[in-house]
């Protein structure tokens, strides 16, 4: 069986194949939507636009409200089904 850590670097690694930029440990001011694109003004950085955002905090996921709502999940979460 894999480890959380295994796990989680192979989604990284699924994300970034599909052209995904993954940013840890900044801070968010704010997040508002502009037109299509999603601009996200990080503290003392600046701002990016983007297409989405993702957010995560925490290491166990609970994923009792997606299996209510008939998502499948997996070990570490909802599953990446489809990318």
């Amino acid at each position: 069986m894999l480890s959380y850590f295994k796990i989680n670097i192979e989604i990284e690694k699924v994300f970034i194949n599909r052209g995904a930029q993954i940013l840890v440990g900044m801070e968010v001011n704010e997040v508002k939507k502009e037109g299509n694109r999603v601009e996200i003004s990080l503290a003392g950085n600046g701002s990016i636009f983007t297409d989405a955002l993702v957010t995560a905090v925490g290491v166990k996921a609970r994923t009792s409200l997606a299996e209510a709502a008939g998502i499948k999940t997996n070990i570490g979460g909802v599953g990446l089904y489809g990318i």
